[in-house]
Parts: structure tokens; C-alpha cells; sequence
């Protein structure tokens, strides 16, 4: 026969088995994002060194950059694609790769200038008049 007491007891035990288990769930998917972050850090950091690399083998003193702030908000489902959306929202960290090409840039004497994007596409780098 059930009483009150043993309802209770039992209640208290699956509840917090069930907080043992979503900890554990936690800490796995912890892990698994510490993992790729971790990931993704190493291959920019082995992106920036070969790009300031070739930059000092070919005399380069200065690196112009975009200024993307914003881009999470201009891309939305109504503005573009879901795989677009996915990999911007998801994978994208331009202020960590922005720092990190500066510091590596400044250690080779290499400055780095931040520009705002609009109607940079526009003009021609050479001649600097507007292209048609």
C-alpha cells in the first residue's frame, strides 16, 4: 500500500537524479563547445600568422579591414538564406579575428586600419576614381 510519505521520497529521489543528469548533459555539451571554440581559435591563429607572413615577405606596412558591427543584424531569415544565417550567427567572430590580426600585425610593425565597408567596392584602389 502507497502513503503519502513514500510518494514523496520517491519524488525527491527522481528529481534529483534527474538534476544529476541534466548537470552531466551540461558539463558534456560545455566540453563539446569548450572543443570548438578551442578549434576555431587555433586555425585563425594559424590564418592570421601565414596572412602576416606573406604580408612581411612582401613588404606590406599596412592592412585595411572593414568595420563589420552590425552584420548580426542585417542578415535575417527575410535578408538571406538559413545556411547564411546559420554560419554568421554560429561560427562568426570578427572582433576576435580583428584583434587578433592587429596584435600580430603590431608585432611585425604593420599597422592596421579599420574602415567603414560602405561603398568601399565602389572605388578603385589605383586610379582612385569611382567605377561605373
Amino acid at each position: 500500500m502507497r502513503t503519502g510519505i513514500t510518494g514523496a521520497i520517491r519524488y525527491h529521489i527522481t528529481r534529483a537524479s534527474l538534476r544529476r543528469l541534466m548537470a552531466s548533459i551540461l558539463r558534456g555539451g560545455l566540453k563539446i563547445y569548450r572543443k570548438r571554440k578551442n578549434r576555431f581559435r587555433d586555425r585563425i591563429n594559424k590564418i592570421v600568422k601565414k596572412f602576416i607572413d606573406i604580408c612581411v615577405s612582401e613588404n606590406v606596412t599596412e592592412i585595411v579591414c572593414g568595420d563589420l558591427r552590425g552584420i548580426r543584424n542585417k542578415c535575417r531569415k527575410e535578408n538571406g538564406s538559413k545556411k547564411k544565417n546559420k554560419i554568421i550567427n554560429n561560427f562568426w567572430s570578427h572582433r576576435y579575428i580583428v584583434e587578433r590580426l592587429k596584435t600580430t600585425a603590431e608585432n611585425h610593425g604593420i599597422k592596421v586600419k579599420i574602415i567603414d565597408k560602405s561603398d568601399t567596392s565602389s572605388i578603385c584602389p589605383n586610379l582612385r576614381s569611382i567605377l561605373v
